[in-house]
Parts: structure tokens; C-alpha cells; sequence
């Protein structure tokens, strides 16, 4: 079950290129582990590229979300998967968490895991936000 006190204790974790946890995350590794840690979801194994143009990680979830386990949602609730992008194409993925207000649980390169609101986001660049959720 993902608790405050779950996230709080992932929070400040460093990003690594890859990682799945428990010491070190990148984005989709932290994704994985908080769905299925949380809602028993099971993530497909992708390695994100070292790449500066990260399309291939979103196509590759999205032939997942395709294959008819996931589906793109117009409103976001706790246990989401969303997935969003910058200016220059950089593409990221986290999982939204109704505590503190809301927010996003993912991991970036410098500050390492942490838990922002849509609007922080929103701030720093990121746009495109797009929300998955499992078909029930």
C-alpha cells in the first residue's frame, strides 16, 4: 500500500539511468515500483534510452497502454499514471498521489525522487501532461 510514509521515505533518493530502486530510481523504475507496490500493477520491463529525444520510451508505453491493459484519461486520481514533457522533448513519467494536496511522485536527474503538484510542474517547464489509467 503506498502511504505518506512510503513516499516520504523515497523522497531525496538519486536518480540513476535505469535504476529500479530500492537505493537509486530514474523515472520509470520509480513508476513501476509505486504500482506495483501500491496497486499490484505490473509495468512492462522498458529501459528508457540514453537518449535526448526519449520518444521511443513513450511509444513503447503507449503500445502497452495499447495493448488494452491501460487507457488515456481525461481526469487524473490517485494512482495514475501520467506522462509529460518539455520544450526540448525530454519525456518523463510519474505516478499522481492524492496526499498533501496532490501530486506527482517521480524522479529527475538532479533533484532525485520527489513528489510535486500539477501546478510546480507546470512551472518548471513540464506540459503535455497526459493521464493514464488501468481498464477495470
Amino acid at each position: 500500500m503506498i502511504t505518506p510514509e512510503f513516499v516520504n521515505n523515497l523522497i531525496g533518493r538519486p536518480y540513476k539511468p535505469g535504476a529500479t530502486g530500492p537505493d537509486a530510481f530514474d523515472c520509470y523504475g520509480l513508476t513501476r515500483l509505486v504500482q506495483s507496490v501500491g496497486w499490484g500493477r505490473d509495468l512492462p520491463d522498458i529501459v528508457v534510452p540514453e537518449i535526448d529525444d526519449r520518444r521511443i520510451f513513450i511509444a513503447l508505453f503507449r503500445q502497452h497502454a495499447g495493448d488494452h491493459r491501460w487507457r488515456q484519461v481525461e481526469r487524473f486520481g490517485h494512482g495514475t499514471i501520467v506522462t509529460m514533457a518539455r520544450h526540448d522533448n525530454a519525456l518523463h513519467v510519474g505516478t499522481y498521489l492524492d496526499f498533501d494536496g496532490g501530486g506527482v511522485l517521480h524522479a529527475l536527474e538532479r533533484p532525485g525522487v520527489q513528489f510535486d503538484p500539477l501546478p510546480c510542474l507546470k512551472a518548471t517547464g513540464w506540459r503535455r501532461f497526459r493521464f493514464y489509467e488501468p481498464v477495470t
